[in-house]
């Protein structure tokens, strides 16, 4: 007779089937290119472009926002003629890269450009592209009220389709955020420090404006806006503040939206600087928060809150991580992203030479930047990789923005400074905040764990689980303290 075991406490190893691996690697450093359609922008790479700003994948697709790409001539986009100054004498046009897989290997695609500092923020869902230029400019309007645009991907190339803005807007398109055939842009004005959220929704080939979402509680002077993510019906708006900050979430029930939520968190700095949602879990970064305790706290040291939504309370209470390695000014969770049972946080503050995977920390390269991969098992988030470029340099920002879609991460390096264009160039010291972006690809869930968990009815001997959204273990199941 087989036998089976009341509820107990046992100690599982867990190994992946696919074998031990590396957890991460690096698959390519992506630089900009001499490749403008539109030959309007400086040709390849300049200082100062701060190529990486935002990075977002989906697919074999990934776009890099530079919105400070300099310009050659302040023409109007898409071959207006028309020569516009933007506010203030500004000459950042902006550029969105797109870059595509084919088998293992990245190429740039394209390069997409507009004036207003096109790419400060960018999304994609398949073969659309979202992209924020806040700083687009109208005749005899100041400040600039901002636009957002939709490009589509037809028969192997790009093109813009639709242009979205907003009456009395002011730094409209300052985060953007696509899912399927939800577009919500973000509009923060830096002049009153606050904002709000606009739903668009395609119908047909157009789209069309559905909700302005704002919060339920005054949040004057918490920047609404300034962050934005969707996932189904799901909206989730960032409200920064040094002092603590809030993430409100927004629900769409019957073709209207409403405010199911606001999360905070008392302890934290930051907190809605950066987010991102996955199906029903959401992920904050508050890149201010101390860590540890006075006296001896680390005051920006950064911090990520994940919470999971629960049918009877909302959300739950919220699961911390921090690094490590943690350090004064790291800036843990100035970027975050999650998909599938992933999460990858930036620290563009962190300050370590060491380069690649799983490195060994030092303090010799101040703000050179990292990321750090969790992986969920069995319920927890646990540590998989300390990610490093492969050519770690002082200032470079690695992990300022960050981007995640099924085993595929992105990160951008907005003030890396390498000269040489295209994929894999030979690193240099040449052009001071140029930028770069790195792709690295995440191993399923390899080498053994160690936990404790409490089973019921699971006979003894060598069993098969299947944990952590669909990845499957072997797993030996014995009593504690005994074989």
């Amino acid at each position: 007779m087989m036998k089976f075991w009341p509820a107990l406490a046992l100690t599982l190893i867990l190994a992946a089937c696919v074998g031990a691996e590396p957890a991460t690697r690096q698959l390519a450093f992506l630089k900009a290119s001499d490749s403008n359609p539109s030959d309007t922008l400086e040709d390849g790479v300049n200082a100062g472009d701060g190529f990486g700003h935002c990075v977002a994948i989906s697919g074999d697709t990934l776009v890099v926002g530079t919105p400070l790409q300099s310009t050659r001539s302040l023409q109007g986009g898409s071959g207006t003629g028309i020569v516009i100054v933007l506010p203030g004498g500004s000459d950042s046009r902006g550029a969105v890269y797109v870059f595509r897989r084919t088998g293992s290997t990245w190429a740039q695609e394209t390069v997409l450009d507009e004036i207003g500092s096109l790419g400060f923020g960018v999304s994609v869902s398949g073969n659309t592209i979202l992209a924020g230029a806040p700083n687009y400019p109208e005749v005899n309007r100041s400040p600039a009220p901002g636009a957002a645009f939709i490009y589509e991907r037809e028969n192997s190339g790009w093109t813009r389709t639709e242009k979205l803005t907003v009456y009395g807007s002011s730094g409209f398109g300052s985060s953007v955020s696509i899912s399927g055939d939800t577009a919500v842009v973000g509009e923060y004005s830096v002049f009153r420090n606050a904002g709000a959220v606009y739903v668009f929704r395609r119908v047909g080939i157009g789209w069309n404006l559905e909700a302005k979402l704002t919060p339920s509680t005054d949040t004057s002077g918490a920047g609404f806006g300034r962050t934005v993510a969707n996932w189904g019906n799901t909206v989730v708006a960032g409200a920064e503040s040094p002092e603590s900050g809030a993430a409100y979430v927004f629900e769409r029930e019957q073709g209207s939206w409403r405010q199911t939520a606001r999360l905070a968190e008392g302890e934290s700095r930051g907190f809605g600087r950066s987010i991102s949602v996955f199906q029903d879990t959401i992920v904050v970064g508050a890149p201010g928060t101390a860590f540890g305790t006075s006296p001896e706290a680390l005051d920006g040291a950064g911090a990520a809150y994940v919470y999971r939504r629960d049918g009877v309370s909302g959300w739950t209470k919220p699961v911390k991580l921090q690094a490590f390695n943690a350090g004064t000014a790291h800036g843990f969770g100035t970027s975050v992203a999650i998909s599938d049972d992933h999460i990858v946080v930036g620290a563009p503050g962190e300050s370590s030479s060491s380069r690649g995977i799983d490195g060994v920390p030092n303090a010799r390269a101040p703000s050179s930047g990292a990321a750090y991969v969790f992986a969920e098992v069995a319920g927890e988030w646990i540590p998989r990789s300390y990610v490093k470029a492969s050519n770690p340099g002082t200032g470079d920002d690695f992990g300022k923005s960050v981007a995640l879609d099924a085993e595929t991460v992105a990160t951008g390096a907005a003030g890396e400074d390498s000269s040489l264009p295209g994929v894999n160039p030979r690193p240099n010291e040449n052009a001071v905040d140029s930028g770069g972006a790195y792709v690295f690809e995440i191993h399923p869930l390899a080498g053994a764990y160690e936990g404790l968990i409490e089973v019921q009815g699971i006979p003894a001997g060598k069993v098969a689980l299947t944990i952590s959204r669909g990845h499957t273990f072997s797993a030996t199941v014995s009593r504690l303290g005994e074989p």
